[in-house]
Parts: C-alpha cells; structure tokens; sequence
C-alpha cells in the first residue's frame, strides 16, 4: 500500500475488498476541499488508508467497545487533512472471520450494532456542529450511508422505526435511506452464476427470464454508411464511446474495411483534404461546420470542421480528436471479448461474397470472432416486415422498408426498433427501464411499475 502515498497529501485511500466484492469506487484524484473529500466515501473503515501520524495528534479512538468506532475517527481526520489522494486500484483484501463480533448473527448483537450505530451519530452530530450548514448536512449523509445497515432495514421492522425515528428528530434533512434501498424491496434484478439468466424480483415474486447471450455485447461500434447508423446506436441505448465512422459518409463498405485492415493509416492528412460546395438545395444542412473531402479515402466529413474557419485554423483539433478516437477503437477491439460492427444503410444492398470477405480479413486481422451486422432498405419486402439472413455464425443481416419521409437520415424508427432492440451493452438499462423507473421534478418523484405510476412528494 505504500505505493499510494504522496509527499503532497495527509492521506492515501486505495479500494478496499471483502468477500471479493469492492467497497469502493472512485476515480484517481486529489481532493482538497472537504466535499471532494467525502463525495466517495462509502464505508467508515481506516483500513485500505494510510495516514501522516501528525493527524493523530489530537484525535483518538473511543475507548468504549462500540461497532463503528472508527467512523467518527475517519471522518475528523478527513476534514482535518490538507489534501487526499485517491487511487482505483485494490490495495487492501479484508479477510472475513465468520467466528468475528461483525459477523455474529445473534439477535443481541444485532441490538447492541443498532444502539452503538445511534451513539456514534450523536458524537459525530456533535462534533459537526461546528462547521457551517453545507459541510455539517454533507458529514451527515456521509455517516448516514456509512452507519445504515440495509439487512436490517429490510428485515427488522424495530430498525427501519428506530431509524425513521433519528432522522425525523434530528432533522437532518439530507440523511435518507439510500434511495436504492426503496426500490430493491420492491424491484430487483440479479444475474445467475452462468449469466445466462436474470432473477427478477417483484414485490417478492421471483421470476427467472431467459438471456440471449449471443446478442450482448462489450462495445458497440458504427462503421456506417453514414450518420444515420450512429444515431441509430445513441436513440436505442447501443453506443458507449464515438467511433472513427460514425459521422462520415460517402466511403463504401469495402473501402472501410480497407482502412480498419490498414489500421486507419493516412486516414486524415492534410493534403488529402478538398473543401466542397454545399448543395443548397438539400432538405438537411450542416450550417455549423463546412464540408471536405477526403481524396485519398473517399470519406466526406460533414461535422468536423467549423464554419468560416481556414483548414489551417481547424484541422489540428479535428486531426487529435479523430486520432484519439482511432485509437480507442484498435484498443477495445482488441481487448473487449464481445465486439459488434454495424452497417446501417438506406440506399444500397451488399454483396453476401463481399460481406463474407471482408469480415473474414478483419477477423484474421485481429485474431478473433468479430460480429457484423447489416441493416438494408430493401423496397421489395412489404411494409412492417422484416428479411432476416444470416450468412453465418457472426453475420446478421436484416433488410425491409426502413426509408421514412420523417427521418431522412435514421429511417423509420418502428422498423429500427425491431432490428436494434434484439442487440444489448453489458450493464444496458434499457430492460429494466421497460419494467420500472423514476423520474424526477423540483417536487416530486414519479416511480413508474408495469405502468403503474406512483406520485412521491420529494422532502427537503
């Protein structure tokens, strides 16, 4: 853990693991002020820290035998220290002793965490009492997540009443139960061991939902051919991170594969670059951003290069962004495991023994199983119906009527919703959003299940 410290800071916090499960997330920074210090603090332990010793001066641990007694002792020397710095990496592995006081079921003892949880909110009520209204509502949500124990709230009715009870005569407005705490005793979603199924609970009732492994993925990336198969990704939850492709045109499907063999050697050099006359009497203008092309690509760039601005003034910008996107696409295509490509195109159909060819050069190219798919017009099949083709184990091809007088760029978003909803992200919230979910006002919370809208006044 001595790798974490800094000449710089008063105190170095690593993430900290019990029963292989982290208590901690937050990013790699430096924090200064007393919110940044406690925005992630999650957990009341000074293990997984380590301390300047001049900070013990005047702070000592309560000689009573309380659970929670190095809460108060955390959150004094937090506010206390200069600065923190905090690392994401796992620094310290809580080894769990079954035969421990901690781990003792015994009702008692549950009590005696109960009264030894209120004692230590008193002291450090107390003790915050001196900070200014901001800081002293801050220190107490912080203890109050620290000190809430979600077994017992949703187990032992005395609790949940005893705790209700705190909150409403101190009047700490902001110290609420965790909000997913509400939601979990009513909804909950779990993943089984093999990942190959969901428990949903519901009000209690379980039920065990089948997933598609086949269709879920770590990324998910456009390769065109245009800006409406991007959009597609961002309206139906299918997009983590900007891709290379997503908002050029013109480049056919062999000619992108062309670039991503080369890994995208020569894709924008200056040189290459020839600005173009706007088609004015086109029904969708980019009026932001004047148009190039690519002479040596064939690519048109459309939304890259600002408005009445030489291209000496604005490639460098768009040459670091491109090549900052590049270079995340090669690194998640080699090291996610799922991997989907999609073609979304409204004005042309492809050629199975070109798609075939292609996508086995990339897959060689990478050394893995890279799924494809391909989205088409096709005017021949009738309306609301769907072509489904699949040349082999990861190539899907999908072709119907998806030109729409609306959506000139995206299609229809009916047909495109059939298609795109049968694809998901790993940790999508798309399901769960179908089955439940809150959204928020100035005053209320509106909690939506299977439909069923329930109106919360919001407390202050």
């Amino acid at each position: 853990m001595y790798d974490l410290t800094n000449k710089k800071t008063d105190i170095a916090c690593g993430v900290l693991i019990c029963d292989g499960k982290s208590f901690d997330k937050f990013p790699r920074y430096i924090a200064s002020t007393v919110q940044e210090k406690l925005k992630y603090i999650n957990n009341g332990s000074v293990c997984s820290k380590i301390f300047k010793k001049e900070l013990f001066s005047n702070i000592q641990f309560p000689e009573d035998k309380l659970y929670f007694e190095d809460n108060p002792v955390l959150l004094k020397i937090l506010c206390n220290a200069n600065k923190v710095s905090f690392n994401p990496s796992a620094k310290y592995i809580y080894f769990i002793n079954e035969a421990s006081i901690t781990r003792n079921k015994d009702y008692s003892k549950e009590q005696k965490r109960i009264n030894d949880s209120m004692i230590i909110l008193d002291k450090i009520k107390e003790w915050a009492s001196s900070y200014n209204k901001e800081i002293y509502d801050l220190i107490m949500m912080t203890i109050g997540k620290i000190l809430f124990i979600p077994t017992l709230y949703a187990k032992d009715p005395s609790y949940c009443q005893k705790i209700k009870k705190i909150y409403n005569e101190q009047q700490i407005n902001q110290l609420v139960m965790p909000n997913n705490m509400f939601i979990q005793n009513i909804f909950s979603i779990k993943k089984t061991k093999d990942k190959k199924y969901r428990i949903v609970t519901i009000l209690g009732l379980k039920f065990k939902i089948c997933r598609n492994v086949k269709e879920i993925y770590d990324i998910v990336y456009s390769i065109g051919s245009d800006c409406g198969c991007a959009s597609n990704l961002i309206k139906f939850d299918l997009r983590k991170t900007s891709g290379p492709f997503d908002w050029l045109r013109e480049a056919s499907f062999e000619q992108r594969f062309n670039v991503l063999m080369t890994d995208f050697k020569d894709f924008l050099n200056k040189d290459d670059l020839k600005f173009m006359e706007k088609d004015h009497n086109a029904k969708l203008q980019d009026n932001v951003c004047d148009y190039y092309y690519n002479k040596r690509t064939n690519f048109e760039f459309l939304h890259d290069f600002k408005a009445g601005k030489s291209l000496d003034e604005t490639f460098y910008d768009v040459k670091e962004k491109y090549t900052r996107r590049i270079n995340r696409f090669i690194d998640n295509i080699l090291n996610k495991k799922r991997i989907l490509l999609v073609w979304y195109s409204l004005y042309e159909q492809l050629d199975y023994d070109l798609i075939l060819k292609c996508h086995k050069m990339y897959c060689e190219k990478v050394n893995k199983a890279v799924d494809l798919l391909i989205v088409e017009n096709d005017e021949s099949i009738k309306e609301d119906m769907l072509n489904i083709i699949k040349l082999n184990s990861n190539i899907f091809i999908y072709r119907g009527k998806f030109k729409d007088n609306i959506s000139l760029v995206d299609g229809s978003y009916k047909q495109c919703k059939k298609v795109f909803s049968n694809f998901y992200l790993k940790e999508n919230t798309r399901l769960i959003k179908k089955f439940f979910c809150i959204k928020r006002s100035a005053r209320y919370k509106v909690i939506k299940i299977f439909g069923i809208k329930i109106k919360i006044k919001r407390k202050y």
